[in-house]
């Protein structure tokens, strides 16, 4: 599918918004692509009481293109030259490919984005780096979200465009980055959609205060998470009954393998690597129930749940974990993972045992929070004992 298919997803996102729209189409000229195929697409930012409008047919005529088709332009850029560009015009969002030519390639547009211009929201616009975990790694150091999901990008924007607006009369910058002028609600959003892959580093956070209430915070994302913003309010009920005071803390974890042998990797928040999908069961829930949610915040998919690997209690001193490992698989195996960063996760991915193990004695490329991943694939691969599901009696069974 073509970039060109992101708009018609966009449009009622984009229309009457104040925002900066920066499209760049990575193939070079001799790649063979039509002309329709390499563009770039602008949504100028209007200033405020400007009669200029941010529509994309205003950008087009102000840019000085032709080509009215589907209300974008087409033109060819430099990687320097669009991210000069970017910044003069205070781009809110980068779309690129990913790119092959050695002059236009992706991956350098968004590292030189990222270095001069933080406050836009980089997207990484492929198929390959979407179904490869080693190229979403690789991509995810320069990209805030990688993706070949149009609905998933037009979702990214519509809160990226609600992270900018002005309109909203906001004091508060965020920590990592030179945005400025937001609300609470803005800040809340902003960080994990923007920053949540990040690096959770103490020493470097130390002295940093929390924007909104002036505390030092060593673990930033956490504290505004649940001490600001919609959570804070009480409004996300789940999270909140998920913080009660409990001796017993139970927890679900998923093993997803997809029917063309792929398993589901969750990339983690704080440049922890990959990990399962899984977390903390809430007030009244059942771990099943638990599990599947948990999934479906962290991976993006809708599973069902197919045997347990293992049980696991681990008595502490003030409190008592219970852990059971559950084997899924997708019920729609056309079903995309998660590509949208938020406080959960910063995406999902399917990945080969090879990537996950590594192959001819090779190490595998991958990061991993821990080595539960690798061990689990492994278990599988080797065709070891899954026990049934009804090993586990929940609720009213019991």
């Amino acid at each position: 599918m073509g970039v060109e298919a992101l708009f018609p997803a966009m449009l009622e996102h984009i229309e009457k918004k104040q925002c900066t729209l920066a499209i760049s189409k990575t193939k070079s000229p001799s790649a063979g692509f039509s002309e329709k195929e390499k563009w770039l697409g602008w949504l100028q930012k209007g200033a405020e009481g400007s009669s200029r409008r941010s529509s994309l047919k205003t950008c087009i005529q102000e840019k000085g293109s032709d080509s009215m088709k589907h209300s974008y332009s087409f033109s060819n850029f430099q990687t320097t030259e669009l991210a000069k560009v970017a910044i003069a015009t205070d781009t809110d969002v980068v779309i690129t490919k990913l790119g092959t030519s050695e002059t236009i390639n992706g991956v350098e547009l968004l590292k030189y984005v990222k270095k001069t211009a933080p406050h836009a929201f980089r997207i990484m616009y492929s198929h390959t780096a979407s179904e490869s975990a080693e190229t979403r790694q690789y991509c995810s150091s320069v990209a805030n979200m990688v993706s070949s999901d149009e609905s998933a990008i037009a979702k990214a924007i519509s809160q990226v465009f609600y992270c900018v607006d002005k309109s909203q009369v906001g004091i508060y910058s965020c920590p990592w980055c030179d945005a400025s002028g937001m609300t609470e609600d803005q800040v809340w959003i902003h960080g994990p959609l923007y920053h949540i892959n990040a690096s959770n580093d103490r020493h470097a956070l130390m002295k940093t205060d929390c924007p909104i209430c002036n505390h030092v915070q060593p673990i930033m994302q956490t504290h505004i998470h649940k001490h600001h913003g919609p959570w804070a309010r009480k409004t996300m009920l789940s999270e909140v009954q998920r913080e009660s005071s409990n001796m017993l803390y139970a927890f679900g974890l998923v093993v997803v393998r997809h029917p063309n042998g792929k398993y589901l990797l969750v990339q983690e928040r704080f440049d922890k690597g990959y990990w399962l999908p899984g977390g903390g069961v809430d007030k009244g829930e059942l771990l099943t129930t638990a599990a599947i949610r948990e999934t479906k915040e962290e991976g993006g998919v809708d599973i069902r749940l197919t045997g347990i690997l293992q049980f696991q209690f681990s008595p502490q001193r003030n409190a008592t974990r219970l852990r059971v490992i559950f084997l899924g698989e997708p019920i729609d195996p056309q079903q995309k993972p998660k590509s949208v960063p938020d406080y959960e996760s910063v995406g999902a991915v399917y990945a080969t045992s090879e990537e996950i193990l590594g192959k001819n004695f090779y190490p595998s490329k991958l990061k991993f929070r821990s080595g539960e991943p690798q061990h689990w694939v492994n278990y599988l691969e080797k065709g070891c004992s899954v026990q049934p599901l009804d090993a586990l009696l929940e609720g009213d069974e019991v």
